[in-house]
């Protein structure tokens, strides 16, 4: 039997780190966007920082939604294709 889902996607942290370097990189020729200045983190590149760049740095924050169909064996109540990483008890 297949039903569709909502799974919800975010990043974790160094996942996340990795891809503010690159959109750093991408935007300011930079991995480090910041520096520090009188013990506070400012921006190295404030004239670089375009809208795109802020709205891409902002968006790695977010949590994504997406449907996806999932196809249930009707032996053994398992998704087809699917790994357990977790299971919680009723």
């Amino acid at each position: 039997m297949k039903f569709k889902k909502m799974v919800y996607i975010n990043l974790w942290p160094e996942e996340i780190k990795a891809l503010s370097k690159a959109i750093n990189f991408h935007y300011l020729n930079d991995e480090d966007a910041n520096k520090l200045k009188d013990g506070k983190y400012v921006a190295k590149y404030p004239e670089k920082e375009s809208v795109e760049f802020i709205d891409a740095s902002y968006a790695i924050h977010r949590t994504y939604s997406t449907e996806v169909e999932v196809e249930f064996s009707e032996v053994t109540g398992l998704p087809i294709g699917w790994e357990l990483v977790a299971q919680t008890k009723t």
